[in-house]
């Protein structure tokens, strides 16, 4: 086969990752959501780079100072998935010459307010001319004391699926039907997306007690899955958390909530696996700090994902391909 004929368009994000990039790089890196390194004074530095297409990223209801937010959301989100503090942000954008200054500004606006808001620090970047599509990356550095891993010989008994979903997919649902009229839960979460950052304190709380973790913002089927084969176990959820006016909104364009919830992307939300002996702890922190969360069962073997009953297949946002669905056996 000649492999420099293929496409990234038939190859997709993924494929391009695993079986090109992986031959690069210096360790086994891949399979988590952001790199850490253990330094002089004990702690680890953590480290995850993030960013998009502002043609792909920005929703006509948005504007440049919302994805200037989000962009930073999308990198402490990957660090609070690893129980990482972020520290410092560096953002780097590539916009077309005709842009005006002034949305060029709300663009930096938008990464330096998200910066306060997360208790980091903005410290520099690099600027750029596109002669096409405008883009903007960040990377965030972070410190944890002990970081979550996404893989580990013990992963635990039960998954805590931390807050609500179906709002993203809805708000993708209505965009590619072009309504004009959107509910406000749909403008709030997509114009201002909030990492968990409020998660670090039940970290802190339960790190012995904490397995795996990892990010949700490719959306929330594929952030299970990922983790069932990686640890080699099945998950079953009972039920996940759609708001009651979220759910009836899909409904009305005559989807099914729980697979639009289960496709999502952008949740920026986070799942993490916990032993039997800590569940009632943890959910009473939780509840304490007011995070919304389902739980889940883990089983050993052969890796599959069941949600109310039915068996869902991998379904996740590829940046070539864009949602792709595989079955599962």
């Amino acid at each position: 086969m000649v492999f420099y004929l293929v496409s990234l368009g038939r190859l997709g994000e993924k494929g391009f990752i695993l079986n090109y990039i992986s031959k690069h790089l210096s360790r086994d890196v891949l399979l988590d959501d952001a790199y850490y390194v253990r330094v002089a004074s004990g702690d680890y530095l953590v480290l995850k780079v993030d960013g998009f297409s502002l043609r792909s990223a920005k929703y006509p209801w948005m504007d440049y100072y919302d994805v200037g937010w989000k962009v930073v959301t999308s990198v402490v989100s990957d660090l609070v998935a690893k129980y990482a503090t972020p520290k410092y942000v560096l953002v780097s954008i590539g916009l077309n010459r005709g842009r005006s200054v002034s949305e060029a500004e709300d663009l930096i606006s938008g990464v330096s307010d998200a910066c306060r808001y997360y208790g980091a620090s903005l410290v520099g970047g690099d600027t750029n001319v596109s002669e096409g599509d405008e883009w903007v990356d960040a990377v965030a550095v972070g410190t944890s004391p002990n970081p979550i891993p996404i893989r580990a010989k013990d992963p635990g008994d039960y998954i805590i699926i931390v807050g609500e979903y179906g709002v993203t997919g809805l708000a993708y649902e209505l965009y590619v039907r072009d309504v004009k009229k959107l509910p406000n839960k749909v403008i709030e979460v997509t114009k201002r997306p909030k990492a968990r950052v409020e998660l670090l304190n039940v970290f802190t709380k339960f790190r012995d007690c904490i397995c795996v973790s990892t990010d949700v913002s490719d959306g929330l089927a594929e952030a299970l899955h990922r983790l069932s084969t990686i640890n080699e176990v099945s998950i079953t959820i009972n039920e996940l958390r759609i708001p009651k006016e979220v759910r009836a909104m899909i409904k009305n364009l005559g989807l099914d909530p729980m697979d639009v919830a289960l496709r999502g992307g952008e949740e920026f939300e986070v799942i993490f696996t916990t032993k039997t002996e800590c569940l009632d702890g943890l959910i009473n922190e939780l509840r304490r700090f007011n995070i919304p969360f389902t739980i889940g069962v883990l089983r050993r073997g052969m890796h599959k994902v069941i949600v109310n009953s039915r068996k869902v297949p991998y379904v996740g946002w590829d940046n070539y391909l864009g949602y792709t669905t595989i079955e599962t056996k």
